[in-house]
């Protein structure tokens, strides 16, 4: 517990520190979980067609 309290008064110490930590961990979250749904919608779920392995890709 004492730990615990010593770190929030560290924080509370430097509120600048603390935003930008929360932000950057925000935003990294954001964007691990943007990635692995485009991920998972592109390569990972099937097409929705009844043949999906019959399509082919004309250039």
């Amino acid at each position: 517990m004492g730990q615990s309290l010593a770190s929030e008064h560290a924080l509370a110490r430097t509120p600048g520190f603390a935003l930008i930590a929360v932000v950057i961990i925000a935003t990294s979250i954001g964007a691990n979980v943007s990635l692995f749904t485009v991920v998972r919608s592109v390569l990972l779920k099937p097409l929705p067609f009844k043949d999906p392995e019959r399509l082919v890709r004309l250039y």
